[in-house]
């Protein structure tokens, strides 16, 4: 299953229903037939083999064992459905369509598959191509980014409610988001934030209750509002169903690095990393892990090999502000500082600029806290 899932039962019936009403569709009459019953057999889970077809749609020729009708309709039915979408259905949300043909010398598909409809959204429609805006927004990363995701992912489901692919992608973007605004976010938006992105993955969870993306942005959810327990099962849920996938996840790697298995997460960010070591993201994640898991050392280190791949990276100049400061580094901080400003957009600024002000409130605290003789933690930490 792809991250837009299956249409509903409700939205494929509606779009048959289109297509049979059409001008194409009731200038042919045999394959409205044909669709009609395949679809509709599907919707109810009954067997569609070539046999009961024919018994159905032409049972005279089947009676003396001739088949050859429901060969020959169903490859006018491929035709007159690719016609179909390429003018009337077009900007349909729905695609219906059989599957293609076994090749002449290539395996045969599975007996009752030949003819059993494939369900799908139309990946040409305004939703999914608001969608894939989002997507792109979600692989950039930084703060304003993530807010132009969280924008994105909503609009698809405005338009297409059960898109799970734009429900799993919001709630993750509701978490990246809360991570940045952990220092000066207020309990009601806090709360109001958490409320959608519960109520966004339960959507998705009635459309996906195998999907284990599914179980690991409720694990982040859950981790990232302060519920350790929770998140722990909807991790081990997502272990279950796909482990290799979720041992790269992001959120789960922070949350080992969170729940005093420091080792544990960045050997697995370690890992990831060296499968996909030209994959800047991968770099950023192994970055927020190393945060996370007070590896100070090693984040200096591969923040400094990331500047070398992407000097106009606001994330890196970031967390390199933050870490020069917290190394008592002004001028180097200040440098850093000045670049989020010049390559970031205004949101990701501002949003680093309150902060970057509260970071200078604490440093100030923990000075009179060494004066006091009081026992601190590293101030990036």
């Amino acid at each position: 299953m792809d991250a837009a899932g299956t249409p509903t039962k409700g939205e494929i019936e509606a779009q048959l229903t289109r297509m049979l009403e059409s001008k194409l569709f009731i200038a042919h009459e045999n394959p409205s037939k044909f669709l009609h019953f395949v679809v509709k057999r599907a919707l109810h889970d009954e067997p569609i083999r070539q046999s009961i077809i024919g018994a159905e749609l032409f049972p005279r020729k089947y009676a003396k064992n001739d088949i050859s009708d429901v060969r020959v309709t169903a490859r006018n039915l491929r035709t007159i459905t690719a016609e179909y979408y390429a003018s009337e259905g077009e900007d349909d949300p729905v695609i219906i369509q059989l599957p293609a043909p076994a090749p002449l010398k290539g395996p045969k598909l599975p007996s009752g598959k030949a003819y059993w409809p494939l369900f799908l959204y139309n990946p040409h429609t305004s939703a999914i191509k608001v969608f894939k805006i989002g997507e792109f927004y979600r692989s950039r990363g930084n703060y304003g980014n993530w807010q132009r995701a969280l924008r994105s992912y909503l609009k698809t489901l405005k338009e297409s409610p059960n898109h799970i692919g734009a429900a799993m992608g919001a709630a993750e973007a509701l978490c990246e988001l809360q991570w940045y605004e952990i220092a000066f976010i207020k309990g009601k938006d806090r709360r109001e934030a958490f409320e959608m992105a519960v109520s966004l993955l339960n959507r998705a969870y009635l459309r996906a209750p195998s999907s284990w993306r599914l179980f690991a942005a409720g694990g982040a959810v859950a981790f990232m509002y302060g519920l350790r327990t929770e998140a722990a099962k909807h991790f081990a849920q997502a272990l279950a169903l796909d482990r290799p996938a979720t041992e790269s996840y992001r959120w789960y790697l922070i949350f080992l690095a969170e729940s005093g298995r420091r080792d544990e997460a960045v050997h697995l960010s370690t890992k990831h990393l060296d499968a996909h070591v030209g994959d800047f993201t991968a770099h950023m994640t192994h970055a927020r892990v190393l945060l996370h898991a007070r590896q100070f050392a090693e984040l200096e280190k591969i923040l400094e090999d990331m500047l070398e791949m992407d000097k106009t990276s606001c994330d890196v100049h970031h967390l390199l502000a933050c870490l020069r400061d917290s190394q008592n580094r002004g001028p180097e901080a200040e440098y850093h500082y000045k670049q989020v400003e010049l390559l970031g957009d205004r949101d990701t600024f501002d949003n680093f600029s309150r902060g970057y002000a509260l970071r200078q409130e604490k440093k100030a605290e923990l000075a009179l806290a060494r004066k006091l003789g009081k026992k601190i933690d590293n101030p990036f930490g």
